[in-house]
């Protein structure tokens, strides 16, 4: 029995859904086609990023999102249920536990309406179900639900009755995550006004209501394009993750082998300075010696100390200045005297432009490498600086005792 789901059963159930989503829904199953499965499983997975989740949690969305309008064909009405039972079937086939076949199950079943999910999984699945009420694009969504629900019930839906029962529902509907609020509330509150402009003026034409549509743009890309896109997307981001958990362990290492030099160090000056420095007005010959060693020690100390010490850098804090200079914004040394309002501004436009984002985690990446460079430069140069200097000691003190001996 399978316990975990894995990057591999995600590819293997895109792979089986896309000829189920041609030869069950096709057109003008528009509204809940593959393409349209493929979108929402990019959207929960947008959501899921921003979200305190752990990646098995994202995985089990992931998969519900797939499955969820899978039973469309067969019950347009209760096709959650459906959904959930073609979801159930295919996962214990392939080896899936009980327990994560319900959870996906009660993940699916929670974007009936009214929608009361319980679970994070099924908010942020609710969520992304219902991101086309922001899209720039409703109004052609809105017609394409029309049309394909009057198709699968065999019944003709009035345009007029369809539009009060939508906003019905929009003025019902919340998004349950925080993320999805900041994205989608304001655009889905347009959308709303937008919508009942159009019921109030039936004569008008939609164009001069509607943005223009985004949605053919979508289109342009082919169904295995954009399966390539979300598999890219999600190497990139896995490159990124353990890329950037390596150098933190590297780091944590460095700060572990630079305290461990600084406490040896102290106590080497702690025992000189309990038994041997008393001594010395016996032991004439012996202070040569204790001197380097304690001049190693210090200087080894001072070294490790400059390796662990944090630095904090904030070459400017003029926007363009910011925009232009290799700064992170990532990186709180980076942002600290930022007023919070600017960045959440500079941190929403790094969220939403994919190439900003994956340029603002290289440079987290490569400064990490360079904070990493330059702790492991110091940490070498103070081993190195202990080692030579207890030679020299041991030398110091061998010499200065043998020419002690004989004078004696």
């Amino acid at each position: 029995m399978i316990m975990d789901i894995t990057s591999e059963l995600l590819r293997e159930t895109s792979q089986y859904l896309e000829p189920y989503f041609k030869s069950n829904l096709p057109p003008p199953y528009e509204a809940r086609n593959f393409a349209a499965a493929l979108k929402l499983v990019q959207t929960c997975d947008q959501i899921s990023v921003h979200t305190d989740l752990q990646e098995q949690d994202r995985m089990k969305t992931s998969l519900a999102a797939w499955f969820l309008y899978t039973g469309f064909y067969s019950d347009p009405v209760n096709y959650q249920v459906a959904s959930a039972e073609l979801a159930s079937g295919y996962l214990k086939e392939k080896g899936i536990s009980p327990e994560i076949i319900q959870e996906i199950k009660e993940t699916i079943l929670a974007t009936r309406y009214p929608q009361q999910p319980v679970t994070i999984q099924s908010q942020i699945l609710c969520d992304a179900e219902t991101s086309w009420m922001a899209d720039k694009s409703f109004f052609q969504t809105l017609n394409l639900l029309r049309e394909e629900k009057a198709y699968a019930v065999r019944e003709e839906i009035d345009e007029k009755d369809w539009e009060v029962e939508n906003i019905r529902m929009f003025e019902n509907h919340i998004y349950f995550i925080p993320f999805s609020r900041e994205i989608f509330e304001k655009k889905k509150r347009k959308n709303l006004i937008r919508l009942k402009e159009k019921l109030a003026t039936p004569d008008s034409p939609q164009s001069e209501i509607q943005e223009p549509l985004s949605l053919p743009k979508t289109k342009e890309k082919s169904e295995p394009a954009l399966i390539n896109d979300l598999k890219l997307e999600r190497g990139v981001e896995t490159l990124f993750r353990n890329t950037s958990r390596n150098q933190i362990h590297l780091i944590r290492l460095a700060d572990y082998k630079a305290n461990m030099i600084i406490s040896i160090n102290a106590i080497i000056i702690s025992v000189i300075l309990s038994f041997l420095i008393i001594r010395l007005d016996a032991n004439k010959y012996l202070e040569l010696p204790t001197v380097i060693l304690v001049v190693t020690n210090i200087i080894t100390i001072l070294i490790a100390i400059s390796a662990t010490r944090p630095k904090i850098n904030m070459e400017s804090s003029d926007e363009d200045e910011f925009e232009e200079t290799v700064n992170n914004l990532l990186f709180y040394g980076n942002f600290y005297k930022m007023p919070f309002e600017k960045f959440r501004r500079d941190i929403r436009k790094t969220i939403i432009d994919k190439d900003s984002l994956y340029e603002s985690l290289s440079k987290d990446i490569y400064h990490q490498g360079i904070l990493l460079v330059k702790k492991f430069r110091k940490i070498n140069l103070a081993y190195s600086v202990f080692i030579i200097g207890l030679i020299l000691s041991v030398i110091a003190f061998t010499i200065s005792f043998l020419i002690h001996i004989h004078s004696i």
